[in-house]
């Protein structure tokens, strides 16, 4: 086989989740970044529509950070660690910081997580 051509092409060596870019912040995205990332928060929405597996379509609470055009759907989990950090006034958590990190879920499978309040 011939090479020509694909001089441009790279190999790739990072987690294969990330290989299909996503609007959304997953595990693979923290654990590439070193297991941890902290972002301010810069508004949240509270019923976006997301498109889920199988085209379903739904309204979810969803997270935007200063910095980054990636979001985080607020799952109840979260958002009551985020309420531990910073209370229960969603108008008071703008511009507060938080932690994401990743916790096993069903087993094997990792998940974004607000990290807890110590």
């Amino acid at each position: 086989m011939s090479s020509k051509g694909n001089e441009h092409v790279s190999d790739w060596e990072g987690r294969a989740e990330l290989l299909h870019p996503s609007e959304y912040i997953r595990a693979a995205d923290i654990i590439e970044a070193g297991g941890k990332v902290t972002l301010a928060i810069k508004r949240v929405e509270a019923n976006a529509e997301l498109t889920c597996q199988g085209g379903v379509k739904d309204q979810k609470p969803v997270m935007h950070f200063d910095g980054t055009l990636k979001k985080l759907v607020l799952n109840k989990t979260n958002t009551r660690r985020i309420m531990e950090w910073h209370g229960a006034s969603v108008k008071e958590w703008k511009g507060k910081k938080i932690t994401l990190i990743t916790e096993k879920w069903r087993g094997a499978e990792e998940a974004v997580r607000v990290a807890p309040k110590p």
